[in-house]
């Protein structure tokens, strides 16, 4: 995993500063706002040729005012006075703190009094009021409240166009000055507010949707996982869900900035890096970075509630919210029923009417009030592209393999030749002609080969050549590794008294949770950081490698695969290669290297659960224990990885890869 920083508090956010800060940018906004006119008066200046000049301009000053507000990191009090609600809110004690448990415990963060506003009215006997919307704002956990200001045009488009019930809409602690709350704050008062409806005005939960946008939806994935978890609570699960526009990996944010910039809807959304970085620095605090009730993907969990889960084509929170989608799909049992909303930025029944796309907001809040029943569609029969002024394109459940469920593509009004929607379609239904494989070589050391290797494989040099005719082929990414030991590892027989190579196991206990441990074998001292058993192999051709990924380097871990350690609860190393092959949106994954029945086999089982067809190229690895490879062998096909020859069609397909 890429280095997680958590910047400090930024000097403009300082009083005098944040001051002459803001009357800078706001000067440089005027400044450049002739030329941005210039620029979107021309269809090919805006950042998507289906955009309007309004679109295109507005999404472009509104990005710039919340780049300002995000780096002066501007303070969101909160009152829990009633305001312009007036008897619309409503305060809320917190409950019990024995319901509060696991993640929503913290000595540092304890459930507190909130407050929330109803829309239209709070019903008369809510018990009887039949459909109740709660609803979870957004706002990067850092901005928002919940109140009219906010959501009341969001809640409009909900009661005009999807024709809802009552909204409860709960005012949450941020994480931002000037009374920060950190992570489980937000949550605690999420599982407040569902507790508030279910408990103490007893509506029944069949009768309530769970929703929420952004940040929101994290949350609202977050409260579904803590209902499944935790079913001795006794709280009742919720008719269904709808997750707009979802955070689903807030972590990232904090990643180098290259991360977030490289995203390909970076210059097409509003949200930016300083919103996003904002937010996940305050949000995460103390907690791990990867915990699952923070950063949904990469943990589906499996959930009785129907789902449905929106998104814009053209948001930068897409890329990931795609990859948790296929993730929470291969769970057998969960309900999904997702909308991309065509060429439309982040959220647009938050701002739409401020960026112009009230019409495509119009056709989400459409969606959201439709029922959540599953359904199993045919596929419809089109061309092989989008048909010109083609209404709505659904793509067969069968295709998309999500099980039960629904994809709707809108394209109203957008041409055939729009290779743009045409791509993002087909990477995310998984089509059987969109092929991006990736090629992973498996630490090619020194130490790994003989004349010289203190851990060297038999014939372990000979895997050089076939893996270069390999670098070859057009793969969309070739990835190599290196185990990178520090001296003291802890796989190392000799930082064992008594212990010996091949022979002695050790057992290694999860530095996060002596709860959680595993055998491992014990081996030579090998591929130490700097020596020259930790080089590549001079054979290899380096220079047709994409990234070189650095595993082992935790000196209280084994690390055979080069995705992650052994340990779940929680990982304590990830080496971000699951991310890097998402965000190349590999569908293929093949693996060589050595050694064959360790660290490649890893590698193979590890990619086929992470989702990708994976191939272990058989020429090109070669086993420590040759007389158990057959056993091998077997093993990591019964983990879904596929071990194929040089000569056979998975491999040949790759010389006509464009």
């Amino acid at each position: 995993m890429p280095t997680v920083t958590f910047p400090g508090r930024p000097l403009v956010s300082y009083p005098v500063l944040s001051l002459f800060y803001k009357v800078f940018c706001y000067g440089t906004i005027l400044a450049r706002l002739p030329l941005w006119v210039l620029k979107f008066s021309f269809r090919r200046g805006r950042p998507l040729p289906t955009w309007s000049f309004r679109q295109s301009l507005a999404n472009r000053v509104f990005a710039e005012l919340i780049n300002v507000m995000s780096h002066v990191e501007m303070p969101i009090p909160l009152s829990l006075e009633p305001g312009k609600e007036k008897d619309r809110w409503e305060t809320l004690e917190p409950f019990p703190k024995d319901l509060y448990r696991g993640p929503l415990e913290s000595k540092s963060v304890e459930p507190a009094i909130i407050g929330g506003t109803w829309y239209p009215q709070k019903p008369a006997d809510p018990a009887e009021a039949g459909p109740i919307v709660l609803h979870i704002h957004g706002g990067a956990f850092v901005v928002g409240d919940g109140r009219t200001q906010m959501m009341g045009a969001t809640f409009d488009l909900f009661f005009k166009h999807g024709k809802v019930g009552p909204i409860f809409s709960p005012q949450y602690r941020l994480s931002s000055r000037p009374t920060p709350a950190p992570f489980p704050a937000a949550l605690q008062d999420s599982l407040t507010s569902y507790l508030y409806l279910v408990r103490t005005l007893g509506i029944p939960g069949s009768n309530i949707t769970i929703s929420g946008d952004s940040a929101g939806g994290n949350l609202v994935i977050a409260l579904l996982r803590y209902l499944v978890e935790y079913p001795e609570l006794g709280i009742p699960q919720p008719k269904c869900a709808a997750i707009l526009n979802p955070w689903v990996a807030p972590v990232k944010y904090l990643w180098p900035e290259i991360v977030i910039t490289s995203n390909p809807n970076y210059n097409s959304d509003y949200l930016g890096a300083a919103l996003c970085r904002w937010g996940a620095k305050t949000y995460i605090g103390d907690a791990p970075p990867e915990h699952p009730y923070i950063v949904p993907l990469g943990h589906p969990f499996k959930t009785p509630v129907p789902m449905l889960v929106t998104f814009g084509e053209a948001e930068i929170l897409a890329i990931d919210g795609v990859e948790w989608i296929r993730e929470m799909d291969r769970v057998k049992g969960n309900q999904l029923e997702t909308y991309i909303e065509p060429d439309a930025p982040h959220d647009t029944l938050l701002v739409g009417h401020i960026l112009g796309f009230q019409e495509s907001s119009a056709k989400v809040a459409q969606k959201y009030g439709k029922p959540f029943t599953p359904l199993d569609l045919k596929c419809v029969k089109t061309d092989s592209n989008f048909v010109s002024n083609l209404a709505i394109v659904v793509i067969s459940t069968k295709k998309l393999n999500l099980q039960p469920g629904l994809v709707e593509i809108e394209a109203t009004g957008v041409a055939a030749s729009n290779s743009r929607i045409t791509t993002f379609v087909k990477s995310f239904i998984n089509m059987e002609d969109d092929f991006k494989p990736a090629l992973i070589v498996v630490d090619l050391q020194e130490d790994f080969c003989p004349p010289n290797g203190s851990l060297a494989v038999t014939n372990g040099r000979d895997v050089a050549e076939p893996i270069n005719k390999l670098l070859e082929l057009p793969f969309k990414l070739k990835v190599a590794t290196k185990d990178w030991h520090p001296q003291d590892h802890i796989s190392f027989a000799a930082n064992h008294p008594g212990k010996q190579p091949y022979v002695d196991f050790v057992t290694i206990v999860n530095p996060d949770n002596v709860t959680e441990s595993y055998s491992s074998r014990l081996w030579p001292v090998h591929c130490v950081q700097g020596t020259t058993g930790a080089e590549l192999l001079p054979e290899l051709d380096v220079g047709k490698l994409d990234k070189i990924i650095e595993k082992g380097t935790d000196v209280r871990v084994e690390m055979y695969s080069p995705f992650y350690d052994p340990f779940t609860s929680p990982r304590v190393s990830d080496s971000g290669l699951a991310s890097l092959l998402r965000d190349h949106a590999v569908t293929d994954v093949y693996v060589v290297g050595l050694a064959g029945d360790y660290c490649v086999k890893c590698c193979a089982e590890d990619a086929a659960k992470e989702g990708f067809r994976t191939y272990l190229i058989e020429e090109a690895t070669r086993p420590v224990d040759a007389a158990n490879w057959p056993e091998c062998k077997k093993s990591i096909e019964g983990s879904g990885a596929k071990i194929v020859s040089m000569k056979d069609p998975e491999v040949l397909r790759l010389m006509t890869a464009q």
